[in-house]
């Protein structure tokens, strides 16, 4: 009780200094308020406010906390992003996402790696191909175009998410739609989403998800990785015999009612998860009764029902292809829905069970940039 209560007042003194803090202490180059900042500013005239509130404040006004300090983070980082149009020169890949356009001084060099992209001039020169590039031409991946000495022209993502290497001098112009890209950086600074090592990146926001993949990151999004991996029960699968990377993983998700399979004795590991899919295992990870609350069948409504995610958000992620920036987008939101049996949000939850960090908790929202999908 006592550490929780330590959590507690730190919460409140972030939300007491966080609205003064976004008022005074952000700019466009350091738009969210630090750690250290926080930790150094605290006042014992706070501390004592803090632990008056403390004595009246339940789980939910805990939750409503952290999620405002979170909110008002993501909006400053958003309206930073969008105004910081400065030139940079870099030799790194960048994240990017649907609507953002890097304009290229001469000379810079662009390769597409992940995603879509197109040119918007005709001032890029494929130089893998050794020809020039058409104006509003899709970019091929894995080619290397160079700027031409035209002041005009550069890139403009068209995939919801994607990555490029970039080798040069360049500026940014931020779109508002959703950065998947930053929902990862969160939830991998709270150690809930350690990627995929196969990708470029480590995310691979742009590929699909298999459920055997899926059950081993929702896993680690609710804190259990290490202890699911070495889980010495068993399960009816066949699909999934002893000695698959996942076994334990399996095992330990169906012991506890997490996943189940396709039939009583397969789970179809190498099928591509569904929304419909993740969304079941994230919804039994907040322990709503199944059956009754929400079911596999319906449980694209009964999110909604149930105020977990909004008309809006399970239109977004259910159309199109189910990939794994939306599983991002769905595993980091989730942690702002109530769990069942505490009642606080999932993150505190996870907070209070020492599985994150208070510390990892705050800088992880701190890297999201904008908001919910509305």
């Amino acid at each position: 009780m006592k550490r929780f209560l330590s959590l507690f007042l730190a919460l409140t003194l972030c939300f007491l200094l966080v609205g003064q803090a976004f008022m005074t202490g952000g700019t466009a180059d350091d738009p969210v308020i630090s750690l250290s900042y926080l930790n150094n500013t605290l006042k014992q005239s706070l501390l004592e406010d803090a632990e008056k509130y403390l004595a009246q404040t339940q789980a939910a006004q805990l939750s409503y906390l952290y999620e405002s300090y979170a909110t008002q983070a993501s909006a400053t980082n958003l309206t930073a992003a969008i105004k910081n149009t400065s030139s940079q020169h870099v030799q790194a890949r960048l994240l990017l996402k649907s609507g953002d356009t890097l304009t290229l001084a001469p000379g810079a060099q662009v390769t597409l790696l992940a995603g879509a992209a197109l040119s918007n001039s005709d001032n890029l020169v494929d130089i893998t191909d050794g020809k020039k590039h058409d104006a509003y031409a899709l970019l091929t991946h894995n080619h290397c175009y160079m700027k031409n000495d035209q002041v005009e022209g550069g890139v403009l993502i068209t995939s919801e998410t994607a990555e490029v290497f970039l080798n040069g001098v360049y500026s940014l112009a931020y779109s508002n739609a959703t950065d998947y890209a930053s929902l990862a950086d969160a939830l991998y600074e709270m150690g809930l989403f350690s990627g995929s090592s196969g990708a470029v990146t480590g995310y691979a926001l742009e590929n699909s998800c298999t459920r055997i993949q899926a059950v081993a990151m929702f896993l680690r999004l609710i804190g259990v990785s290490e202890e699911a991996q070495a889980y010495q029960g068993s399960h009816p699968f066949t699909d999934v015999p002893k000695g698959h990377w996942a076994y334990n993983q399996l095992a330990y998700a169906y012991a506890n009612g997490l996943a189940y399979g396709t039939s009583t004795t397969t789970f179809s590991p190498d099928k591509a998860v569904t929304a419909q899919d993740y969304l079941t295992f994230l919804m039994r990870t907040l322990h709503y009764k199944e059956g009754t609350e929400f079911s596999y069948r319906t449980v694209l409504s009964d999110v909604i029902k149930l105020g977990v995610f909004s008309q809006s958000e399970i239109t977004a992620i259910n159309t199109g292809l189910f990939l794994r920036n939306k599983m991002v987008y769905l595993s980091y939101y989730l942690l702002f829905a109530t769990e069942q049996q505490s009642g606080l949000s999932l993150v505190l939850q996870l907070v209070r069970q020492g599985n994150v960090s208070l510390d990892a908790a705050i800088a992880g929202a701190g890297k999201a940039i904008g908001g919910r999908i509305y």
